[in-house]
């Protein structure tokens, strides 16, 4: 996967594979305390797509600061 990603790139065009996928998934879960399905990275294509996801759906606003100490 790229390591110059950037919040709108899609993660499967810059090389992520359903490994990435699940070890981000399972960091994302332990950090944040919120169940995340895979499906959701396939529909929610870009790192901001999947953070607006999961803010519409799981998380509170206060949470966005512990996600970029990530």
């Amino acid at each position: 996967m790229s390591e110059s990603l950037t919040l709108d790139d899609d993660l499967f065009e810059s090389g992520a594979d359903s490994l990435n996928i699940v070890s981000c998934i399972i960091r994302l879960e332990e950090y944040l305390k919120v169940s995340i399905d895979i499906d959701d990275f396939y529909l929610y294509r870009t790192p901001r797509k999947i953070l607006n996801h999961l803010l519409q759906n799981n998380i509170n606003s206060e949470s966005i600061d512990d996600i970029e100490k990530m």
